[in-house]
C-alpha cells in the first residue's frame, strides 16, 4: 500500500490551470478509483483488533441508543448505529465513517487544486490512513470540518457575502459536533489565515516547541482551559484526569520527526516563498500542526491537533505538485526526494512501534 502510495505521488498528472507546469506522467482516474475502493474495502472490513479502539465501537453496535447517550456518543452517530442495526450489519459504522472523513478532504483537496493522485498517495504516505482506523467518530467530524472549509475558502461559494458565509461555516460546524463534541474547536480554523507565516516565525516556533514537548508548562496551563468544557470535565471524570494532566510520549526518538519537519518547513519558508505565498492558508495550518507538538503528547491537545492532521497532505501535495525553487542549491526534484524519503522511514518506523495499532492488519 505504501509503495503504491509512492507510485501516485511521483507519477501522478498534475491538472492545474497554470500553464507554467510541466504535466508529468498520467495516472488513469480509473487506477485512483480502483485505490479509493482498496483503501474503503480496508477501513470497513478489518477485523475487530486493528485500531486502539475499534473493539470499543463494535460493542457499541449491541448497545441501545440510550445506553450510548449516557456515554456521551453523539446524536450524528447515534443516528448511523440506528441505520447499522435497522440492516443488522456493523460495517455500515466503518463505511459510513470513512466516507464522511474521506468526502470532506476530497472536497478541500478540489478547492486547492491538489490532483486526486497526489490525495490519496499523501493520504497513505502521511499515515493519516491508519490514524482513521481510530477515533473514528473525530475522523468523521474532521471530514466535515474540512468540507466547511473548503466552502469557507472557496472563492465561487458566497464570496461577496461573508457573513453568510461565515454563518454557513459555523453551521457545518455544528453538524460537525454532533458527530464529535470536540469538532467546535474548528470555529478557530478560519484564523489560520491570518498568520503571518515566515521562515523566522517557522524557527521560533520550533524553538518553543522543543522547549514546551520536553517540559511540563502546557500540561500546567491545560487544567485552565478545560473549564472551559464542561462537556469533557464530566467525561473524563474531573480536572486532574489523565486525559487534561498526562505528559505523553517524552524521549528524543518521538521528537526526532517532528524536528525534521520544522526543518523541512522552515527552509522551504526560506528558499519557496513564492510556494508559501501562494499556499499560504494551507502553510499556516501545517506550521500550527507543528505547534501543537509543544504538548508533548499530552491527550487533550493531540484531540485539537488531530483538526489540523490533513494539513499534511495538502502542504506537501501541493509541493510535489508544484514546479519548487531549489533549495540549499538541490534541485527541487531532490529535496521532494529527500521528503518522500523520510515520510516512508517514519511510515516503517510507526508500524514496527505500531502505531494506531494497525499491526498486524487482519480483515474479519
Amino acid at each position: 500500500m505504501l509503495i503504491i502510495g509512492f507510485f501516485f505521488i511521483f507519477f501522478s498528472k498534475v491538472k492545474t490551470t497554470d500553464k507554467n507546469v510541466t504535466s508529468r506522467i498520467s495516472v488513469r482516474p480509473f487506477l485512483s478509483f480502483l485505490f479509493l475502493i482498496l483503501l474503503l474495502y480496508l477501513a470497513t472490513f478489518r477485523s475487530q483488533s486493528v485500531g486502539t479502539d475499534y473493539s470499543m465501537y463494535n460493542g457499541f453496535f449491541f448497545m441501545t441508543n440510550q445506553q450510548l447517550k449516557a456515554i456521551y456518543i453523539e446524536n450524528g452517530y447515534l443516528l448511523i448505529y440506528s441505520i447499522a442495526r435497522w440492516v443488522n450489519n456493523f460495517y455500515i459504522v466503518p463505511f459510513i465513517s470513512f466516507l464522511l472523513f474521506f468526502v470532506g478532504i476530497y472536497r478541500f483537496s478540489k478547492e486547492v487544486e491538489l490532483s486526486t493522485e497526489v490525495l490519496l498517495g499523501f493520504l497513505v504516505c502521511s499515515y493519516l490512513y491508519c490514524s482513521s482506523f481510530n477515533t473514528i467518530r473525530q475522523m468523521s467530524a474532521i471530514g466535515i470540518v474540512f468540507f466547511a472549509l473548503s466552502l469557507y475558502i472557496s472563492d465561487k461559494i458566497l464570496p461577496k457575502h461573508r457573513w453568510l458565509n461565515i454563518m454557513l461555516y459555523v453551521s457545518i460546524v455544528y453538524i460537525a459536533s454532533q458527530f464529535h463534541a470536540s469538532a467546535w474547536i474548528a470555529l478557530l480554523l478560519p484564523f489560520i489565515e491570518y498568520i503571518p507565516i515566515s521562515s523566522t516565525l517557522v524557527f521560533w516556533g520550533g524553538v518553543l516547541t522543543t522547549i514546551g514537548f520536553f517540559t511540563k508548562f502546557i500540561n500546567n496551563v491545560i487544567p485552565r482551559l478545560v473549564i472551559l468544557f464542561p462537556h469533557y470535565l464530566t467525561k473524563h471524570n474531573g480536572i486532574d484526569s489523565a486525559f487534561f494532566v498526562d505528559q505523553g510520549s517524552k524521549g528524543i526518538v518521538e521528537f526526532l520527526p517532528i524536528l525534521i519537519q520544522f526543518i523541512f518547513l522552515f527552509l522551504i519558508c526560506y528558499y519557496a516563498r513564492r510556494f508559501i505565498r501562494t499556499n499560504k492558508f494551507i502553510s499556516s495550518g501545517y506550521l500550527v500542526y507543528l505547534l501543537l507538538f509543544i504538548g508533548g503528547g499530552n491527550a487533550s491537545i493531540i484531540r485539537v491537533q488531530a483538526y489540523l492532521l490533513p494539513f499534511i497532505i495538502f502542504f506537501y501535495g501541493k509541493y510535489f505538485q508544484n514546479d519548487s525553487e531549489s533549495i540549499l542549491h538541490l534541485k527541487s526534484s531532490l529535496v521532494k526526494f529527500i521528503i518522500i524519503l523520510f515520510f516512508a522511514f517514519y511510515f516503517i518506523f510507526r508500524l514496527f512501534r505500531n502505531i494506531s495499532g494497525v499491526v498486524p492488519f487482519t480483515l474479519g
